[in-house]
C-alpha cells in the first residue's frame, strides 16, 4: 500500500512499514539465556499485515532510534526479532504518527499474554520506502510508558514458535468492545507491570489486576445481611474460577499468601536488595495465572461473561 504524503509532490508515494524491535544480545543456543532462533530465520506472518521474525532493516532502524551524541559512536545493539506491519496507514482520523491505529501496540500487548517479553518502543519506528529517492526512518517513541520493558524471568525473554500460534488466536479473537471493563482493566495492569522492574512494585499491581476481575462492592452486605470481605472475595472466587479454567495453578493457601504480600508491599515493606528464589517463583506463578485468565476471557465468551457485572460474578463464582 502506498500513500501520498502531504508536503511532497504527488508523484512521490511511500510504502510504509511500522516496526518494533525486540532488543538483546544475540546469544546462541547452549549459552546462558540462549535465544531459540528456529523461527527467526524467515519472517512469519502472524495475521494479514502483521509479521514477526528477523527484520531486514533492523540495524538501520536501531541506529536511527539511538541517541547519537557528538563525536561519539553509540554502543552496538542487537535486534533478535521484530514485529512489523506492512502497509501501515499513514494517518488515522487526521493523526499522522507511528502506529496511528495502535495495531502494533495491540499485537505486542497480546504477545505478552502468550509469553512475557521486555520488548519496548524505544527501538521502534516507521520506514518510508520511496520510489526514486532514499528511504526514511522516523523513530516511533522517545519517551513515555512502553518505551522500555522488563520481565521477571530473563531466561524466557523471547517469543517461541508455539507462542506465535497463541498470538494468532488472540489477535483473531480479540474484540475489545465485547470485553467488560473489568477484563480491559486487568489487561491494562498486566501491560503496565511490564514497564516496571522491581518485584515489590509489580506484585501489588498484579494482585490488583486479578482483583479487578472478581471484586464487588459488598460493604453494605458485610455490615448488614452478610457478604464476603475483600480477602475472602479474592480467595473464594479465584478458587471457584478453577471450575471454569482448570489450568489455574493456585489454591486457598497460595491466594491468601499472595494477598497478604500485596498488603505488605502496599504498606511499604519491600523484598530488599536481594530477591529470594522462592519469592520470585511465587510472583511468577501469580503473573502466569493472570495471563491464563486473560487468554481465556479473550478466547472463550463463556469465561468473559463471568466478569460482566457484580451479579454475574456472584452467581457464576458461587459467592
Amino acid at each position: 500500500m502506498t500513500h501520498h504524503v502531504p508536503g511532497f509532490a504527488s508523484a512521490h508515494s511511500a510504502h510504509i512499514t511500522d516496526a518494533v524491535l525486540m532488543m538483546g544480545p544475540l546469544v546462541r543456543r547452549g549459552a546462558s539465556h540462549a535465544v531459540d532462533e528456529r523461527f527467526l530465520q524467515e519472517p512469519v506472518e502472524v495475521l494479514a499485515d502483521l509479521w514477526i521474525g528477523k527484520f531486514p532493516p533492523a540495524e538501520r532502524m536501531v541506529r536511527a532510534c539511538q541517541a547519537q551524541g557528538e563525536n561519539w559512536e553509540p554502543p552496538h545493539e542487537w535486534s533478535t526479532y521484530a514485529f512489523w506491519r506492512v502497509g501501515a496507514p499513514f494517518e488515522v482520523n487526521g493523526t499522522i504518527q507511528f502506529d496511528p491505529d495502535r495495531r502494533l501496540r495491540t499485537c505486542t500487548q497480546l504477545s505478552r499474554l502468550a509469553r512475557p517479553t521486555s520488548i519496548g518502543y524505544s527501538r521502534a519506528g516507521r520506514l518510508l520506502t520511496w520510489a526514486g529517492k532514499p528511504d526514511q526512518i522516523i523513530p516511533g517513541m522517545h519517551e513515555g510508558r512502553g518505551t522500555v520493558g522488563f520481565v521477571a524471568n530473563k531466561a524466557e525473554d523471547w517469543i517461541r514458535d508455539q507462542d506465535i500460534l497463541t498470538l494468532r488466536d488472540l489477535l483473531s479473537n480479540f474484540a475489545p468492545n465485547s470485553l467488560s471493563n473489568r477484563v480491559k482493566r486487568a489487561m491494562m495492569y498486566h501491560e503496565y507491570v511490564h514497564g516496571l522492574r522491581d518485584l515489590d512494585v509489580r506484585w501489588p499491581l498484579v494482585v490488583t489486576a486479578v482483583e479487578a476481575l472478581v471484586h464487588t462492592d459488598d460493604r453494605k452486605k458485610v455490615f448488614g445481611t452478610g457478604g464476603l470481605r475483600v480477602t475472602d472475595q479474592f480467595v473464594t472466587r479465584l478458587v471457584n474460577l478453577k471450575t471454569f479454567i482448570p489450568d489455574l495453578d493456585w489454591d486457598e493457601v497460595y491466594l491468601e499468601y499472595a494477598y497478604e504480600h500485596r498488603s505488605s508491599f502496599a504498606h511499604g515493606l519491600g523484598l530488599g536488595p536481594t530477591i529470594e528464589h522462592e519469592s520470585l517463583q511465587l510472583y511468577q506463578r501469580l503473573e502466569r495465572n493472570l495471563r491464563i485468565i486473560l487468554r481465556a476471557a479473550i478466547l472463550r465468551p463463556e469465561i468473559a461473561s463471568l466478569f460482566t457485572s457484580d451479579t454475574a460474578i456472584r452467581r457464576g463464582l458461587n459467592s
